[in-house]
């Protein structure tokens, strides 16, 4: 019968048939298994079992013994654990191994070696060997196998242990080669009582139940039990036939389903590790737990009960455990697991690697028991295991594509092989029968715990190994001991199983808790200020507060807040009354507090440094009526309504003594103050702080600290920050002293110095920002005494590891202490003193708590958590905080009642884990835990490692990007040092550069041509005013309107109108009336008088060598006058004329003033090289270049001086001029950069140029100190600032240059005084205020050059700081931290800035990443990762005017060109092994093909080492990703642009860079381009289209919308044929210019000017005919000959008398050119081509890729294309650039023909070559777009 046809009878009657444990199954509606059915089923079960197997897992084992010995693949498992063995790999470096010792009786080893190599021969996988080319094969011969004995018997029992644990140390860890055989190793050692057997075996060979039936088999053939049945297949025939598995239905849906929960899945469990984890030896170490035969048989009768496996419960058991010290609940365990496939009937008997893992995701916080949990994960694993046939090692990788390589590391693994049989069954439990296990060891690369457990000997056998060094010592010796007690008490209570907690914390960290946390003290239960009120009473006339203008003494202290405390009940204040304090710092602010609480009122502090808006929304949510505040500050302060203030100062005191004091109505539990803090909804939240907890914290600083009446404390906190809390009262209660800084110089720490010596100050308090200041402060001045200073308490913020240190190095003897906690706990809660820190340590610890308060570490289920593990800190006891005013839901969030324990607790956001000795150690905010690429990152560690550098002075560390563009970004600012004197040679050489650049001029002919170029410039204004009938007689008046109007100017240039009238009323040529403003009387100059003054000028000009064409510019310029103010013309025509650089050169270097200064600016800046130091080039910027004026003179005087200039400019146009300039400099780069903008979001870093050069460019500042301050930050320390710039508002200037755009709409002094350029002084002046050092400015004021106004400024900037590059802080990084935590981007910046409080503002540094990332055109990318992708983004640098490449940038759209990629490929040959054997055009092919650093690096990598002749070498992919959309919607098509006839995607540049992330962008290339022309041209368009389908179906681009423009248009059809045939979904098709041959191109002639024309060669300059319409007649002629062919030779044999008129010329023209040889007249187009082009101007390149088209046009033209039926946009250029005769109207009807009526056609701007050129590209992106209703 036909089995097929049966099986599908029962499934369309509902039965439902399944195999289970090798027997037939089924499910079936009532009454449809009548009885013939059943029999039938019986009959042919079988067939039908077989039936079901194919349709599951596809073919089953066929059996293959002739190529038994042929190589096969690695299962996924083996190729993981072999690329997983390597050290390149984080936790690499060892074999998946395992070592087992087991006793035996004594059957001598003779019996053992005998059998071992009959196991040999019976099993093909002991005969195995594995390349690391990826497959393994079967050696079909083996030399005998001999095992090692040694024979113990007798020996000492040192001797034997020594013996044994020699053998244990050379088997237990080998990595063995694994292409070379044996991959075991057999020894036998005899003892007195037993035979050892030794066996290590790489489990890539065997797996863990293979090595039981080795051992099974072993056994049986040592006692002579029956010998084994052959085997009929082999552990390669089961291999070759699972490949065939992902063939079946079950494969996919297992696929499906792990590919949906792969996003959902949890990381690894997050377990604190060693620092140095990474470096971890390749060692393991096995902790152990046996359970007897009776206790197994216990805790299976258990779980049976719960409803579990006994496996699912010991695996639960270790969840739990691995659990309680992660830090998240909720992670990922790897199962290892045995995967059988019935394939063959001897599978189960077939050695090899069979074992596959899968992923168990654990969430600990399901469940309310722990038996509820078991129940929950065995479901949840049973469901996975139904889906085995998808690996885990397959969803790893696809969780390493999602979310990167780190997050795909699952270091926690737990494997179980115990059966389903009965406990204590020893024949199915033993590991090897008639011996017993005494040791064993595994190991697995990427593994930190294994849990195995295995049933052995009737018991129960759970082992962990672990891999040594990875954890804190200690630690997993308290996980397996927690481990161990939870499976024993398992296994002896049954309550055990219904806790909802079973782990408690271990007893010696309990005990250590509870200890650290008896803080209980005795303290004072009273008001906050009763301690000053009584200490005023006994020391009146003491100093109580001290300013640097006047003292108050205790009594005047009492006095004044008594009155306060009046003017406050007169106000209405009643007891808990919030009362505002909004004042500067002073003493008004401590009497305001004392009196209001002595009204028995909480003061509400405010800073005058908040937002008017947010203080007043502080003011109005605390309902305060009253502000106190100081008269000063009353006229400004802008209450809300109803609000009422008093000014505290102008309050007249009273006398203490004579007033007695109202009695108190508050209590100590009442409220004290409230302090507002940043809330994280974004609206502030108001603390309150009772007495009580306030004064327990005082009171404890005071007594642990000894503060007593002869201290004083510095106040420098804001009252506002609740460590002026302790300023105040904490001195005031013992009788010492508060001294505060002036508020004008709160932030001054040389005021500090002056007060903390004044006043011997002998107690410091403030966050360690400010103690950094105070010690750089004193490290430059050495005199300042702040001797009696004794302790300095730090809080607030991270506390650098240097500091203290540091500081004591200033203040010898001075006790540091850390202080930390929460303004919701009064101040302060912990504290640790600073002795002695290590260097290398990552941070300073945060200590142990303070009297009568109490911290915990807990996790999310408020658990203790274990030392080590990180949790969130919580404070108890004394010192908290009432709540949050007027917010009862946020106190009930921030402030819980402990389950268990009762305490009520304040939940800080912090995190932190408790360190060995009980410290806590503090990890920062929760934010400030970052994820980096599934690594998890503590920012503050970043920071540290920073701050051990001794060039750095302070560090930050931020994240900038969302998602997977997630980018790590540290700051470092430098230390000051002592700035040296300024070098006098710079001055000197710089005037003897003058003398030589100058001759002697005569200084009445300078000044006399000064004048008159001016006057001239008068004159022109007053003919051009008129020329328009304004001013006929000295009657007539005009405001400026009416003049502006009647010249008619534009707009833009009515400032400039307006500035002539001024210069003529300055000059007395007009007058304006004082009152009206109206202008009359212009001077109106005799006839010639004009005239004279220009004969003049040219009489005086080449005597004084002032410019000829700089007058001549001048001049034009005058006589344009009225076109120029309309904007009719564009200045840029008279300074271009016909795009010339003549008259811009002589406006800038070729006269007079121009020589002198480039002289000084060359002599200068070569004596600047010739001093820098170290092995790095000078850095120099130069801003502004243009045409190069000072450059084309400076560069060659610097060449071979080791610089690297960054030649910079608003224009493309200037830029590509300097690179033709500059070619023979290799060493000058070129990039876009504006002055006005943020450097950082251009691309630049700060602290990253020596010298940065400006030439006339910084009057176009718009705000020039702001621009001053730009340039500042980004010159390194010692930097030097050199610019010339005009001084003085030259007229005739007024009629030329600055009709440039952008001189005007100036925001500096400039908008008041309406200059334009400023004066020698001001420039000075401004330098100053910047913090230059001026080395000089010339010329000098005496000289008769400085009367023309243009003068040089050399100044020197941060001398005082140490000099400090990036890639020294990340070599520093890279020796003491791991790759994933070094910064992608190193910012070295003049200080890290900080808030009001003192802390860092991080909100100002995620601004400058924010900003550094716009200046990276890959905003989203990621940092570089592997070596390789690192190496290729500093090549990139080096040529390329960036100093950040992410990895997914454009090479091209960072400023790349043909020249700049030239270079790059020469560079990418020198430094990468893997591009140093490619050809030069192959690489150079693949860097415009894959211009990222990603897709080259993946290119690369994947052709590295590859052999084509090795069996199963991959070609690499043509397919090249170019943008993922991040900005578009997520089921968008993804746009696969097609290459051209070159194979390449350059022509698509300009409009992938319009689309940016707006679609999801693809590209199709051709690499090889030997294979592509050798190719037939008959089938090529088939076989690309072929290819280029499969690379996109194997990339899973199931969606994809094509786009061909050019000869790519042609493959479109083809492509989008074969992805429908294929399944695949081609939304549509847009075809861009794109043309088909209309005839055969077999003539060379024909060929090169086609190739000259896509080259955008000079055709006319080559010989070509001028008029294109004669070659297309010519052509013309010759394809109706031949037949729409050109064969070769016959564009020249046609007879002229067959060719009209323009046919004749052309072919005069061709004929003329085939007179040359075919490499001369390459060599001219190569030479033709644009100067961005002139990287491929080799003549090899240029035959390569004249080859290439010429093979493209054949391909093409023997292509027939088929007709498509998809949706179809031609997008058609507009302008003519016709290659073939009537091109533009063929290539309409072409597509046509090819896509039906339904042909959308879009125009757009431009010729076949500009359409996708800027800015018609903005069209063609539009048109793409549209094909989204976009």
């Amino acid at each position: 019968m036909n089995v097929g046809e049966f099986v599908a009878e029962l499934n369309a009657a509902g039965v439902a048939m399944y195999e289970e444990e090798g027997k037939l199954r089924y499910r079936a509606p009532q009454g449809v298994m009548t009885p013939e059915r059943l029999e039938t089923l019986r009959a042919h079960r079988d067939a039908v079992l077989a039936l079901l197997r194919a349709e599951e897992y596809g073919a089953s084992v066929v059996a293959d013994p002739a190529s038994a010995h042929e190589p096969f693949p690695l299962t996924d498992v083996q190729a993981a654990y072999l690329l997983g063995r390597s050290e390149a790999f984080d936790y690499g470096g060892v074999a998946c191994h395992g070592y087992l010792e087991i006793a035996l009786p004594h059957w001598g080893a003779a019996r053992i070696e005998g059998a071992w190599n009959e196991l040999i021969r019976r099993h093909p996988m002991l005969r195995a060997v594995v390349s690391a080319e990826g497959y393994q094969r079967v050696l079909p011969d083996v030399p005998h196998y001999d095992v090692r004995h040694e024979d113990l018997r007798g020996a000492a029992d040192e001797v034997r242990t020594r013996a044994l644990e020699a053998t244990r140390g050379e088997m237990s860890h080998q990595v063995r080669q694994t292409d070379q055989w044996p991959l075991f190793d057999v020894r036998v050692t005899e003892t007195d009582e037993s035979l050892l057997l030794h066996v290590a075996v790489d489990l890539l060979i065997c797996d863990y139940s293979g090595i039981r039936l080795l051992l099974a088999e072993l056994a049986a053939l040592c006692t002579g039990a029956d010998r084994p049945e052959p085997l009929d297949a082999t552990f390669r025939d089961y291999v070759l036939a699972t490949g065939r598995v992902r063939e079946g239905d079950r494969y996919r849906r297992d696929r499906d389903y792990w590919w949906s929960r792969i996003d959902d899945l949890p990381a690894a469990p997050d377990l604190p590790l060693r620092t140095d984890s990474l470096s971890a030896p390749s060692r393991f170490t096995r902790h152990g737990l046996r359970l007897t035969p009776a206790q197994w048989e216990t805790l299976t009768r258990r779980s049976t009960e719960a409803g579990v496996t006994a496996s699912g419960v010991l695996l639960q058991a270790f969840a739990e455990t691995v659990g309680r010290w992660s830090r998240h609940p909720r992670f990922t365990l790897s199962l290892t697991v045995q995967n059988r496939l019935p394939l063959h009937p001897d599978t189960d008997r077939v050695i090899g690697d069979f074992s596959s893992t899968s992923l168990l995701c654990v969430d600990l916080t399901e469940g309310t028991t722990v038996a509820d949990r078991m129940r929950t994960l065995q479901a949840r694993l049973w469901e996975d295991m139904d889906h085995r046939l998808c690996s885990g090692v397959e969803v790893l990788r696809e969780l390493a594509r999602r979310r990167g390589r780190a997050e795909a590391l699952l270091p926690v693994t737990f494997t179980s092989t115990v059966s389903g049989g009965s406990a204590g069954a020893e024949t199915v439990s033993s590991l090897m029968p008639g011996g017993e296990l005494v040791h064993g060891i595994t190991q697995t690369p990427q593994v930190w715990i294994d849990c195995q457990v295995m049933e052995d000997g009737g018991g129960l056998l759970a082992h962990w190994d672990v891999r040594e060094g990875v954890f804190p010592d200690g630690m997993v010796d308290d996980m397996f001991a927690a481990f161990s007690d939870l499976v024993m008490r398992l296994v002896d209570a049954s309550a055990v199983w219904e806790e909802a907690d079973p782990l408690a914390l271990p007893a010696r960290q309990t005990q250590r808790v509870a200890d650290v946390n008896a803080t209980a003290a005795a303290h004072r239960h009273q008001l906050l200020h009763t301690a000053v009120v009584e200490q005023a009473e006994r020391t009146p006339d003491r100093a109580a507060l001290i300013t640097s203008s006047r003292s108050l003494s205790y009594a005047e202290l009492l006095g004044r807040a008594r009155t306060v405390a009046e003017a406050v009940r007169d106000a209405g204040g009643r007891p808990g009354q919030r009362v505002g304090i909004v004042m500067e710092k002073g003493w008004e602010q401590v009497v305001a507090v004392l009196g209001v609480l002595l009204a028995d009122c909480a003061y509400l502090p405010v800073d005058t440094t908040q937002p008017a808006l947010r203080r007043n929304a502080v003011l109005t949510d605390a309902e305060a009526h009253l502000v106190l505040t100081q008269d000063a500050l009353l006229p400004a302060l802008g209450l809300p309504e109803g609000m009422r203030a008093v000014a505290v100062d102008t309050l007249a005191p009273v006398d203490p003594r004579d007033h007695a004091a109202p009695r108190h109505r508050a209590v100590p539990d009442d409220l004290a103050y409230v302090i507002y803090t940043s809330g994280s909804t974004g609206t502030p939240k108001g603390v309150m702080i009772s007495h009580a907890a306030a004064l327990n914290t005082i009171d404890d600083i005071n007594t642990r600290f000894s503060v007593t009446a002869e201290d004083r404390v510095l106040g420098l906190a804001q009252l506002g920050f609740d460590l002026s809390v302790y300023d105040i009262f904490g001195p005031l209660s013992t009788g010492g002293a508060l001294v505060l800084p002036d508020a004008a110089r709160r932030g001054d720490p040389g005021h500090w110095a002056e007060l903390l010596t004044a006043h011997a100050v002998t107690v410091w308090n403030s966050v360690p920002a400010q103690m950094q200041m105070l010690e750089e402060y004193l490290r430059t001045e050495p005199g300042a005494d702040v001797s009696r200073l004794r302790l300095a308490m730090l809080s607030g913020d991270w506390i650098p590891v240097t500091l203290p240190d540091a500081v004591r190095r200033r203040v010898p003897g001075l006790n540091v202490v850390s202080l930390g906690g929460a303004t919701e706990a009064a101040i302060w809660s912990i504290c640790h003193p600073v002795t002695t820190v290590d260097a290398g340590a990552r941070s300073i610890p945060y200590g142990r708590p303070l009297a009568n308060q109490r911290f915990h570490v807990l996790d999310t289920f408020l658990r203790e958590c274990p030392i080590h593990v990180t949790g969130e800190l919580y404070i108890a006891g004394a010192g908290l905080a009432l709540g949050y005013l007027g917010d009862p839901e946020r106190t009930a969030e921030r402030f819980v009642t402990h389950p268990v324990t009762g305490e009520r607790l304040y939940r800080t956001g912090d995190m932190g884990r408790r360190l060995d000795d009980g410290e806590i150690e503090f990890l920062g905010r929760v934010d400030r835990q970052v994820k980096l690429n599934g690594h998890r990152v503590e920012l503050a560690e970043v920071e540290a490692a920073l701050q051990a550098h001794p060039a750095v002075e302070a560090t930050a560390a931020t994240v900038q990007g969302e998602g997977t563009a997630r980018r790590l970004v540290a700051f470092a600012e430098p230390v000051r040092t002592e700035a040296p004197e300024l070098p006098a040679a710079l001055r000197e050489k710089a005037a003897a550069g003058v003398t030589e650049a100058v001759h002697a001029v005569e200084a009445g002919e300078v000044t006399e041509m000064v004048e008159l170029l001016d006057v001239s410039a008068l004159q022109s204004m007053a003919v051009l005013f008129r020329s328009c009938g304004l001013f006929p007689d000295a009657t007539a008046e005009h405001t400026a309107e009416e003049v502006i109007e009647a010249v008619g100017a534009a707009p833009e240039n009515h400032y400039l109108v307006r500035r002539w009238l001024a210069a003529l009323e300055q000059e007395g040529r007009v007058v304006q009336d004082a009152d009206t403003g109206r202008y009359r009387e212009l001077r109106e100059d005799a006839p010639g008088e004009h005239e004279a003054v220009l004969d003049r000028i040219d009489a005086l000009e080449p005597r004084i060598r002032w410019g000829a064409e700089l007058v001549r510019y001048h001049r034009v310029s005058e006589q344009h006058l009225a076109p120029l103010v309309r904007n009719e013309i564009d200045l840029k025509t008279l300074l271009f004329p016909e795009g010339r650089l003549e008259t811009a050169e002589a406006a800038y270097r070729d006269n007079l003033i121009s020589r002198h200064n480039n002289a000084v600016v060359v002599a200068a800046l070569r004596e600047i090289a010739q001093r820098h130091g170290g092995p790095e080039p000078l850095r120099l910027l130069e801003i502004g270049a243009g045409v190069g004026g000072t450059s084309t003179v400076l560069v060659p005087e610097l060449d071979g001086l080791g610089v690297d200039y960054l030649f910079t400019d608003l224009s493309h146009f200037f830029l590509t001029a300097a690179q033709e300039k500059f070619q023979d400099f290799p060493w000058v780069r070129y990039g876009l950069f504006d002055l006005n903008r943020d450097y950082r979001a251009q691309g630049l870093a700060p602290n990253s140029f020596d010298v940065i050069l400006l030439a006339n460019v910084l009057h176009n500042s718009v705000h020039a100190e702001h621009v001053l301050t730009r340039l500042r930050e980004l010159l390194a320390p010692g930097g030097w600032l050199v610019f010339i710039e005009a001084t003085r508002d030259a007229y005739h200037v007024m009629t030329s240059m600055e009709f440039n755009a952008g001189l005007h709409g100036f925001e500096d002094e400039r908008r008041e005084t309406g200059q334009t350029f400023f004066g020698r002084d001001q420039w000075l002046r401004m330098l100053g205020e910047a913090g230059a050092e001026v080395a000089f400015c010339l010329p000098e004021e005496h000289s008769p050059l400085s009367r023309i106004g243009q003068h040089v400024f050399v100044s020197r900037f941060k001398a005082d700081r140490t000099r400090l590059r990036p890639e020294a802080l990340v070599g520093h990084l890279r020796d003491r931290l791991p790759s994933y935590m070094i910064p992608a981007e190193l910012q070295v910046v003049d200080g890290i800035p900080l808030t009001g409080n003192g802390k860092v503002d991080r909100a100002r540094l995620d601004a400058w990443t924010a900003s550094a990332a716009q200046g990276r055109v890959d905003e989203g990318g990621d940092a570089p990762r592997d070596d390789m992708e690192q190496t290729l983004a500093e090549l990139w640098t080096d040529v390329l005017p960036v100093a950040f490449v992410g990895r997914d940038a454009n090479f091209f759209d960072l400023g790349g060109d043909s020249l700049l990629v030239a270079r790059l490929v020469t560079r990418m040959r020198e430094r990468l092994p893997e591009a140093a054997d490619l050809e030069w055009d192959d690489l150079l092919r693949l860097v415009m093909n894959r211009p990222t650093v990603a897709a080259l690096a993946q290119h690369l990598g994947a052709t590295r080492g590859s052999d084509p002749a090795l069996t199963g070498a991959v070609a690499v992919s043509p397919l090249v990703r170019l943008s993922d959309g991040a900005a578009g919607a997520p089921d968008t098509a993804t746009r696969v642009m097609v290459h051209d006839g070159t194979g390449t995607l350059v022509p698509y540049r300009a409009v992938i860079r319009e689309l940016g992330d707006r679609l999801p962008l693809a590209g199709l290339v051709v690499d090889d381009i030997e294979t592509f022309l050798k190719a037939d041209p008959r089938t090529q368009v088939a076989k690309l289209a072929e290819r280029h389908a499969e690379a996109l179906l194997a990339a899973g681009l199931g969606k994809v919308h094509l786009v061909g423009y050019c000869m790519g248009g042609l493959l479109v059809p083809e492509l989008a044929r074969r992805l429908t045939a294929a399944g695949a979904e081609v939304t549509g098709l847009t075809v861009i210019s794109s043309y088909r041959v209309p005839y055969l191109v077999e003539d060379d002639l024909l060929a090169e000017y086609i190739f000259a024309r896509l080259m955008r060669a000079d055709l006319v300059g080559l010989g070509y005919p001028k008029d294109e319409s004669t070659t297309r007649d010519l052509v013309r002629a010759t394809t109706e000959h031949f037949a729409n062919t050109v064969p070769q030779g016959s564009l020249v044999d046609r007879p002229e008398s067959a060719l009209t008129g323009p046919g004749r010329e052309a072919l005069r023209a061709f004929r003329a050119l085939a007179e040359r040889p075919q490499e001369e007249r390459l060599r001219a187009i190569g030479a033709s081509m644009p100067v961005e082009d002139a990287g491929l101007r080799s003549e090899e390149r240029l035959s390569r890729l004249y080859r290439i088209v010429k093979h493209s046009l054949v391909s093409v033209a023997l292509h027939e294309a088929t007709p498509c039926d998809l949706p179809a946009t031609f997008v058609r250029q507009t302008g003519e650039a016709e290659i073939f005769p009537g091109m533009h109207r063929d290539m309409t009807e072409y597509w046509q023909q090819v896509c039906g009526d339904g042909l959308n056609v879009v125009d757009v701007p431009g010729d076949h070559f500009t359409c996708v050129q800027p800015p018609n590209a903005q069209a063609v992106a539009r048109a793409l777009l549209s094909e989204d209703g976009r």
